[in-house]
């Protein structure tokens, strides 16, 4: 994995599966299937998640036909990163997964990670704790900040152990229970861990959520 400043043009080298399963390895197109299975099941009960499916076009939907329109979202989610970006995974079968777009790619010169998340029965072994690692190693080596909204409070505390902080609260209202985010901000470390700020048109990570 190599980056460079002056094209600001970063290559992230695509490996097969490994037998060390602790490992954050990135995945191709052939793998989309397995890797939007873990999403859908970490992201089963999220708040933002039943947003998108518990639409006024959706009451009369069975839990069933909810869960496959789930299940469809993360499946495109998953092969539009594969194709675009890149999507990185961790355990013996996607335990945890994150969908990541680098700069040039999302809607502003950014890095974006649009989801992160752990199985349930995988969650407790640090491998969200890798995989978040992974994508800031890589946003330290831009010198770029680092942006995150998080539809479960419960989880700021944990990103702050990673160097965010907490900015603010904004609120999605089209549905009848709205959904809150909490808006986290990161500035890049240097080599010798100290964080450094950065001008605000400066590419970032932006991270919609984790379940950990």
């Amino acid at each position: 994995m190599t980056s460079s400043k002056a094209s600001s043009t970063i290559t992230v080298q695509k490996r097969s599966p490994s037998p060390d399963n602790e490992t954050v390895r990135v995945i191709g197109i052939s793998e989309y299937l397995g890797a939007a299975e873990c999403l859908a099941k970490a992201f089963g009960v999220d708040t933002l998640c039943r947003y998108f499916v518990d639409a006024d076009d959706t009451k009369e939907y069975s839990e069933e036909r909810k869960w496959k329109l789930h299940s469809d979202i993360l499946h495109y989610m998953v092969a539009a990163h594969c194709y675009q970006g890149f999507v990185t995974t961790i355990g013996p079968n996607y335990d945890a997964v994150a969908l990541w777009l680098p700069p040039g790619k999302g809607i502003d010169d950014w890095w974006t990670i649009l989801r992160s998340g752990t199985k349930p029965s995988a969650r407790g072994k640090g491998y969200a704790r890798k995989l978040i690692e992974h994508g800031l190693a890589m946003a330290d080596a831009e010198g770029a900040p680092t942006y995150l909204e998080s539809t479960a409070a419960v989880n700021v505390p944990y990103y702050e152990k990673f160097g965010f902080q907490y900015i603010k609260e904004v609120h999605l209202q089209r549905d009848e229970k709205p959904v809150s985010l909490s808006i986290m901000v990161r500035e890049p470390k240097t080599n010798a861990g100290v964080s450094q700020s950065m001008p605000k048109q400066k590419c970032s990570v932006k991270i919609v959520d984790l379940v950990v």
